[in-house]
């Protein structure tokens, strides 16, 4: 059996069968099996966010997902973003309502406008601040089992101490092994016993679980994603035409696919013919080098971090719509 637990009455419990192991009302697989009952759909889950689904996905808050969060609060009307890249400036907006406008007041400290061409120390809080709202969320959430969570959380503490103690051990094998080579034998055994420490701390994630219900959402969120990394330009077309394509523009930074999306919307009609649809789109790949920059203290050599978010989680192809 795998480490998923798929519903036994749900749509992809039916598909599996008996083809699975299955214990009373649910169902186990593993991730490869998981991931082939994906499709593609055309919308979103109405319940989360574009970050929320981020992390539904990667299991864990990334910069994309607070780039995305950042994206978000521009189309829901707390801020405007003028310029692209390193001239990218944060303009507020009047909306002050809800924890959005909470961790922006941070962001601003009482300006109007915040350029993230480099470090701010209030920015920097306020990026801070967006990975603990979503990691606080992922954890109250109820997608992941507490259970396997705590072992998981067991094991990687573990795994360090086991690590750190077989690292120990080289060291001093190889300093008194300089008075003999029986102490090559130490040596052996520390590093057999960091391999076994690293090990587990690598794969410990695997032992988070994810509820029935989060296993469902998970399919929901996944079937989008593969929407997005498909998408032509008639699919942007459709959804410019319903309005919807800044809200799946930030969809697309969550799912590190804007890259791709911002050349498919360059290349729609509808979208080109009104140049409100387009504006975030176009920003958005360029946008994680500007609040890199903003969100981190530059080195002692003067050198400060960028580039763009990363890849897409997930994989695999869906059909043709």
């Amino acid at each position: 059996a795998g480490r998923e637990h798929i519903a036994a009455g749900s749509v992809a419990g039916m598909v599996m069968g008996d083809a699975v192991a299955g214990t009373g009302n649910e169902i186990r697989v593993d991730a490869e099996e998981l991931a082939s009952l994906a499709t593609t759909e055309v919308a979103p889950p109405s319940e989360l966010t574009a970050a929320q689904g981020g992390v539904v996905l990667a299991e864990t808050v990334l910069e994309e997902h607070k780039v995305a969060w950042l994206v978000s609060a521009a189309i829901d009307g707390y801020i405007d973003i003028e310029g692209a890249g390193m001239d990218t400036t944060l303009v507020r907006l009047p909306r002050d309502d809800g924890s959005a406008a909470r961790i922006l007041d941070v962001a601003f400290a009482g300006r109007e406008r915040l350029p993230l061409g480099s470090y701010d120390t209030s920015f920097a809080a306020a990026w801070d601040a967006i990975a603990d709202e979503l990691a606080g969320w992922e954890q109250a959430s109820g997608l992941w089992d507490a259970a396997a969570d705590r072992r998981s959380t067991l094991v990687r503490l573990f795994a360090v101490v086991v690590a750190v103690a077989g690292l120990a051990l080289t060291a001093l094998g190889a300093f008194l092994s300089r008075s003999g080579t029986a102490w090559l034998v130490l040596v052996a055994a520390g590093a057999l016993l960091a391999g076994v420490g690293l090990a587990a701390l690598v794969r410990g994630w695997e032992l988070r679980v994810r509820t029935p219900a989060g296993t469902a959402l998970w399919l929901r969120v996944e079937s989008f994603r593969r929407y997005l990394a498909e998408s032509e330009a008639r699919h942007v077309d459709d959804v410019a035409k319903r309005g919807l394509l800044q809200e799946y523009t930030a969809w697309a930074v969550a799912f590190g696919e804007e890259r791709r999306w911002s050349r498919t919307v360059a290349a729609s009609a509808v979208a080109t013919d009104n140049r409100s649809f387009t504006d975030y789109s176009q920003i958005a790949p360029r946008l994680a080098s500007a609040t890199t920059a903003a969100s981190h203290e530059p080195s002692s050599s003067g050198s400060s971090g960028g580039g763009g978010v990363g890849g897409g989680a997930g994989g695999g192809g869906g059909g043709s719509w």
